[in-house]
């Protein structure tokens, strides 16, 4: 390393501790156009960066205002993103959840995105068993499949129980 490196690492080293939170949203601006987060994702890795914890609010405050975090709007992604793949809506809550997002703004876009849930386990179905299998072993199996899908019990019961 340079002389010339030397002091313009320690120049940024300053820079952070002197403006902390200029340097906290600079961060996590970059973090963020990589891909959409949370804002408890945020706020974690803010944190986990080293930035106090009233400086990670503040910042996060700011993004929510600008528009660059915003809760509801990954919960649609995220949501719709699971629907397309054939997946239920508890493994849609499931990542939800491990990402931060719970709560009402959550169930409202869980409700809007799975409300054809029988008919997308049914289609699911059909794809991986053609059809709702009749012998027990083979609905034994579907049963399986689409509760670790994350398809509710019940529905998957109400399915697969027409078969008999």
């Amino acid at each position: 390393m340079t002389s010339k490196d030397a002091k313009a690492s320690a120049a940024r080293r300053e820079w952070k501790s002197n403006d902390s939170e200029e340097a906290a949203w600079q961060q996590a601006v970059r973090w963020l156009a990589r891909r959409e987060r949370s804002a408890s994702e945020t706020k974690q890795y803010l944190t986990a960066r080293g930035f106090a914890p009233e400086v990670a609010e503040s910042v996060l405050g700011r993004l929510q205002q600008c528009g660059y975090v915003d809760d509801a709007r990954l919960a649609a992604a995220r949501a719709a993103y699971w629907h397309r793949r054939g997946y239920g809506r508890l493994r849609a809550a499931a990542d939800l959840h491990a990402r931060g997002v719970e709560g009402a703004k959550a169930s409202r876009v869980l409700d809007e995105v799975f409300a054809d849930e029988e008919q997308l386990a049914r289609s699911v179905l059909g794809v991986r068993f053609s059809g709702v299998p009749s012998d027990a072993r083979q609905r034994a199996r579907a049963y399986r499949f689409l509760l670790n899908r994350g398809f509710p019990e019940g529905l998957v019961v109400v399915i697969l129980g027409e078969a008999c």
